[in-house]
């Protein structure tokens, strides 16, 4: 049979009541990008230099600079010096999200998950050890002492709030000024103005700015901090990066033919390098969010197709934050070679169904032989019919499926249904349960021939249909 299958998504994982994914929607968790390849640069086209590209989360981006531990008390003061007047060297991004805080770890979880609650601290020193139920942090092997580097960004002049957690920074610079009194306003004109904060022990905490009150967190399963609009913006790269795009691309899964974003700035889409067509769906409520885009392909292809995507955040924000949810993709039916679905970066995340299909022509030499469907591998489970009516269903090895009476002579339509695992889902949550398995049909099928039968018959217990294989005819391919 052919390496190729027609190749269409049938979601199933039900939202209504939240269980996926919160807030609840009614529809069903189809393939999100949750995760894609960014670069910044000036370039206004796309080109070469997005292969160089880190992979980031979406609604994770890099708020602060981190660096650290060091090895003793005098390293880290003359850290803490050259870091207040300006020396990023040695720095490196530290990514988190204002509504979950920082990846991979939001806080106290029970024995099965965080039940309903994220840390307001996301900026976390030292070695994690987890608990039974949470977390613990202890000195590491380099040493102890860390600093935190950002830029906060004031539209107007202002008196701003600093707002800290139980872990007070030892040392806290606004602009090379060493502050003194954390509970004193922060006169801040208009424009950007550099931050360091230093922390001597392990644990936990936060630092904001805010100009005004910040509010109740309605929103759930969220820090206190998302969706706050007096919160001052702040973003770890934002200094000299005024002229620069954020570039964000990903391999889209076949048949591509809408996607949904949230973009945090202004956004140009191309498509297999070909500007796409975007609409305006409405503004939308959270902190700093220009709108809601719907993007068509100007031409459509059964293939994968490489997006891209260019944004302009005015430096509110960068990297993953420029997307504050993941980007919904909406699919038709394509064609897909064998393999590992999860390779793919439009379905690395999609824990769903997938239905496989192929055209069998059968001749009239075969009709009365018994011909079963074997398949190399699959992941996780499949269910099997031809012209619509079922040839069973198999969740293991070995993945053999009994076609003879369901075969007709000329042509017949194979439907290979395969569900995998919610391991691709809990690749981009908070959780202690994540695995590793591939998805879909993993190697190449054939139809084997046995020697001549009647339907009922079966073959002898433990024997093997011989090698005789049909090949399979596949319908003609559209590009």
């Amino acid at each position: 049979m052919s390496d190729e299958w027609d190749f269409s998504l049938l979601p199933c994982l039900d939202n209504r009541f939240g269980d996926y994914s919160l807030p609840a929607s009614d529809e069903m968790v189809g393939p999100q990008v949750r995760a894609m390849r960014w670069i910044r640069s000036d370039c206004r086209e796309p080109g070469g230099f997005l292969d160089g590209g880190a992979m980031c989360r979406c609604g994770f981006g890099p708020y602060y600079l981190k660096k650290g531990p060091f090895a003793d008390r005098k390293g880290y003061l003359d850290a803490v010096a050259k870091a207040a007047g300006g020396d990023r060297e040695g720095f490196l991004p530290y990514e988190v999200s204002m509504r979950f805080g920082k990846w991979d770890d939001p806080g106290v979880q029970g024995y099965h998950g965080l039940k309903g609650s994220v840390s307001d601290a996301f900026l976390v020193m030292g070695e994690k050890k987890e608990t039974m139920t949470g977390t613990e942090y202890v000195r590491e092997e380099d040493g102890t002492g860390y600093i935190f580097a950002t830029t906060v960004r004031c539209g107007g002049d202002c008196e701003a709030d600093i707002l800290y957690g139980d872990m007070e920074p030892e040392f806290l610079f606004v602009d090379g000024v060493q502050v003194m009194d954390l509970k004193e306003k922060l006169r801040l004109s208009r424009g950007d103005h550099q931050v360091v904060a230093a922390y001597r022990g392990v644990g936990r905490t936060y630092l904001l700015f805010a100009e005004g009150e910040i509010g109740e967190q309605e929103y759930p399963l969220s820090m206190r901090w998302y969706a706050q609009k007096n919160l001052l913006p702040m973003d770890g790269l934002i200094q000299g990066a005024d002229g620069a795009y954020d570039w964000f691309s990903f391999e889209a899964p076949p048949a591509l033919e809408r996607m949904e974003m949230l973009v945090n700035g202004e956004a140009k889409v191309w498509i297999d390098g070909s500007p796409a067509r975007q609409e305006e769906k409405g503004e939308a409520a959270g902190p700093g969010l220009q709108s809601r885009l719907a993007v068509y392909p100007t031409a459509f292809t059964k293939r994968m197709s490489t997006v891209t995507i260019r944004v302009k955040s005015w430096g509110i924000c960068s990297g993953g934050a420029c997307f504050e949810e993941p980007i919904r993709l909406y699919c038709g039916e394509g064609r897909l070679k064998y393999g590992d679905w999860g390779e793919i970066d439009g379905l690395a995340f999609y824990s769903g169904k997938a239905v496989y299909g192929q055209t069998v022509e059968i001749g009239e030499e075969e009709i009365g032989r018994r011909m079963v469907l074997e398949i190399d591998d699959i992941s996780a489970s499949a269910r099997v019919s031809v012209n619509g009516h079922e040839a069973g269903v198999r969740v293991s090895a070995p993945w053999r499926f009994d076609l003879t009476p369901l075969l007709e002579k000329g042509r017949n339509e194979l439907r290979v249904c395969v569900s995998n695992t919610l391991t691709n889902h809990y690749r981009s949550i908070p959780t202690r349960y994540r695995g590793d398995a591939p998805s879909g049909i993993l190697g190449k099928a054939r139809i084997l021939i046995c020697p001549p039968c009647t339907v009922r018959q079966s073959c002898p217990q433990g024997a093997h249909p011989s090698d005789t294989a049909l090949p399979g005819k596949t319908t003609p391919e559209a590009s």
